[in-house]
């Protein structure tokens, strides 16, 4: 029995020996910036605890917040492809109207052969 006791009493030693050591006094905190540096900060506390945790959401508000991001993505992607085609649109009309353009020079062009070509009839007609 006492063996089982000395052994218990070694194991909570060493396991306290390898936890970090919780100051009780001002005194005992060490401020050295080499000391901050080689230690990470403890956690005072647990999130596993009881009460310390947020509580799990209800399936009808995250099925609402879910919604609710999809809506906002549909309105956003809505806005991008409104943009794209605003532009589109602008391309389009600009291309229209250099079409246009032409168009109106090769009228141009052609009621200004057919006048030479009526020219040239009358001519040959003439002479």
């Amino acid at each position: 029995m006492a063996t089982a006791s000395l052994v218990l009493l070694r194991s909570t030693g060493r396991s306290l020996l390898q936890r970090p050591i919780i100051p009780r006094a001002l005194e005992e905190l060490s401020f050295s910036p080499r000391c901050l540096m080689e230690t990470p900060p403890r956690r005072l506390y647990s999130s596993d605890v009881q009460g310390t945790k947020p509580p799990p959401p209800s399936p009808h508000t995250y099925k609402a917040s879910q919604l609710e991001t999809a809506e906002q993505d549909l309105v956003e992607k809505n806005k991008a492809l409104e943009e794209h085609m605003i532009s589109r649109m602008g391309n389009l009309n600009r291309a229209l109207d250099a079409l246009e353009g032409r168009i109106d020079r090769l009228r141009d062009v052609l009621k200004e052969r057919e006048v030479q070509y009526q020219k040239l009839l009358i001519f040959q007609s003439s002479h």
